[in-house]
């Protein structure tokens, strides 16, 4: 699979960077937002784009056929009026580059929508993927021994101490009730959309104490972000604010902070990148629809689109696995940091300028050589080259969200 060619394609992460920092939507309210959150609706947006991105990794995984469809995922993340357009609009594309992967002339005919369905079935479901996501942390034990709950350790005894102070202040539901040294289960989803979600939100009991902020949706001090950039800096700033309004004692406040900084460390998450375990469906039961063959007949009469929702919508969108998955189930993929998103327009703006840069020495280097030949000929040449330098500039991504239309599912 080609996914990480994808992932690492300068063009994507631009993309991206524009849907998530896109003015004209950044005030809208998403109709997946519970509580009306306006800050939310970019971050859905992104959810939904890379949903797209990683279907065509798994079902068309096309080099050739990568930067057509790149253009017109562009075009749609300029256009979209709301996200359920979003949704159906990618879903549309996705069936226009089945079409073009088949060599159909069409795909309005019953035996062209018949073929694309097939196609989409076989690659998306009997041959695809269920997704597992996790913090780097983990990554080599992870491919090492493969994924199994005991291997996840977090480092939660302090966290429970943090509990209990909560618990105290009458705030129960802010960290999950039993911490345990190593969790039963391992989640496992088949919406790519939350895999991506988890994947840079891991460990989410981390980042729902850091970014989530269910209490202070009204102080702009508040930093909603904070831990999808893993911002040490930020995060803490919340913890305190969070401490603030709580109403803590210097005493607790000391020892929640104390509990924070050593969660961090532990966890290396300044330096943690999100990874995805792609496990093949067969090894989880997963590799078959039940009523794919009515799927396939009701489409000789429904549009496209509706018949490829009907195949990709989240049906497992939370199983919780208590045995392990062998190393040689699944494969590792890393996908682009919020971070790394979030960070892009200013390193092309840095590459941008080392080109200007550039182009600007080469054109002064070409000036000075004109006129060295001018003075290699008169007596004043030495003193011309004692005056030549050189010119150097150094310069310096909590929402749980359930997509349950189209396509996208979440735990």
């Amino acid at each position: 699979m080609n996914f990480e060619k994808f992932m690492k394609n300068q063009e994507v992460l631009t993309m991206l960077h524009d849907v998530l920092e896109q003015d004209s939507t950044k005030e809208k309210v998403s109709v997946f937002s519970p509580n009306g959150e306006k800050y939310g609706y970019n971050q859905y947006s992104l959810l939904i784009v890379m949903d797209s991105i990683m279907k065509y990794a798994i079902v068309i995984d096309d080099l050739s056929l990568f930067a057509p469809y790149l253009k017109e995922l562009q075009k749609i993340c300029k256009s979209y009026a709301n996200h359920k357009e979003l949704v159906l609009w990618c879903n549309e594309l996705l069936g226009e580059m089945i079409r073009v992967k088949l060599g159909l002339y069409e795909k309005k005919s019953k035996e062209s929508k018949r073929a694309i369905l097939s196609f989409l079935y076989d690659r998306y479901i009997v041959h695809g993927y269920l997704f597992h996501s996790f913090p780097s942390t983990f990554k080599n034990k992870v491919e090492e021994t493969g994924i199994d709950p005991k291997n996840y350790k977090y480092p939660v005894n302090e966290m429970k101490q943090t509990y209990y102070i909560f618990k105290n202040h009458k705030y129960t539901d802010i960290l999950p009730v039993d911490f345990k040294e190593s969790a039963p289960y391992i989640s496992i989803t088949d919406s790519p959309a939350m895999a991506y979600f988890y994947a840079f939100s891991s460990p989410m009991y981390f980042c729902n104490l850091t970014a989530t902020g269910k209490y202070m949706r009204d102080d702009h001090r508040y930093d909603r972000e904070a831990y999808y950039r893993k911002d040490e800096k930020a995060c803490y700033q919340n913890m305190k604010l969070l401490c603030e309004h709580v109403r803590m004692s210097e005493k607790e406040e000391k020892s929640v902070l104390s509990a924070f900084s050593k969660q961090w460390k532990l966890l290396d998450s300044s330096h943690s990148y999100p990874c995805i375990a792609f496990i093949d469906r067969s090894e989880v039961g997963k590799n078959k629809l039940n009523d794919i063959d009515t799927i396939l007949k009701r489409s000789e009469e429904e549009d496209l689109v509706i018949g490829i929702s009907r195949i990709t919508d989240s049906r497992y969108s939370n199983i919780k696995r208590y045995t392990p998955l062998l190393s040689l189930s699944f494969i590792v993929k890393t996908v682009p940091s919020y971070f790394d998103i979030k960070e892009n327009r200013k390193q092309e703006e840095k590459v941008q300028m080392e080109v200007v840069v550039t182009e600007k020495e080469q054109k002064e280097t070409k000036k000075k050589v004109e006129k060295k030949r001018r003075f290699e000929l008169s007596p004043g040449y030495a003193s011309v080259i004692s005056l030549m330098g050189l010119f150097f500039i150094s310069l310096g991504l909590t929402l749980i969200i359930i997509f349950r239309y189209y396509g996208i599912g979440g735990f």
